[in-house]
C-alpha cells in the first residue's frame, strides 16, 4: 500500500505531527488569546442570579430589583423619541417636517451647490436602502 499524501510519505505510519518551537509558541499564543477573549465575554456582565445575590447583600428588596428590571426591558422595547420614525407621530412633527422641507427647497433654489449635495445624499441613501443597509 502506497502513502496517499506527503504527510504519510514523510512522517511514516504511526508518527505524530510535530511542531517546531516557533510554531508551537505561536499556536499557544493564539489559543491563549482566544481563551482570554472568551473569558472576557463571560466576565463583562452579571447574570440575573448574580444581580439578585448582590441586591440581597446590599439590602435591596426583590420587588425593587424586579421593578427596575421591568422598566429596563420596557425601555429597550420602546423606540427612541429622537428617531426620525417618531417625528411625524408627535404633536409638532408634521409642522417640523413641513418647515424642514420648505427650508431645504429654499436652499436648493438659492444655491445649486446645495441642490447637488442634496441629490448626492439622496442617491447614496437610495443605494444603501437597496443594499439593505437602511440608514433610517
Amino acid at each position: 500500500m502506497f502513502p496517499q499524501s506527503e504527510r504519510e510519505l514523510f512522517q511514516g505510519p504511526g508518527r505524530r505531527e510535530r511542531f517546531d518551537a516557533d510554531s508551537g509558541r505561536r499556536i499557544l499564543e493564539r489559543a491563549a488569546a482566544e481563551q482570554y477573549r472568551r473569558q472576557k465575554e463571560l466576565d463583562d456582565g452579571y447574570s440575573l442570579e448574580e444581580l439578585r445575590e448582590m441586591a440581597t447583600e446590599a439590602g435591596i428588596s426583590e420587588e425593587a430589583l424586579q421593578s427596575v428590571l421591568k422598566q429596563r426591558s420596557e425601555s429597550l422595547r420602546k423606540p427612541k423619541a429622537w428617531s426620525p420614525r417618531n417625528w411625524l407621530k408627535s404633536k409638532w412633527g408634521p409642522l417640523l417636517a413641513g418647515l424642514a422641507a420648505v427650508t431645504l427647497l429654499g436652499l436648493m433654489l438659492a444655491s445649486p451647490t446645495v441642490a447637488y449635495f442634496v441629490l448626492g445624499v439622496a442617491i447614496a441613501a437610495g443605494v444603501l436602502v437597496l443594499l439593505g443597509v437602511s440608514p433610517v
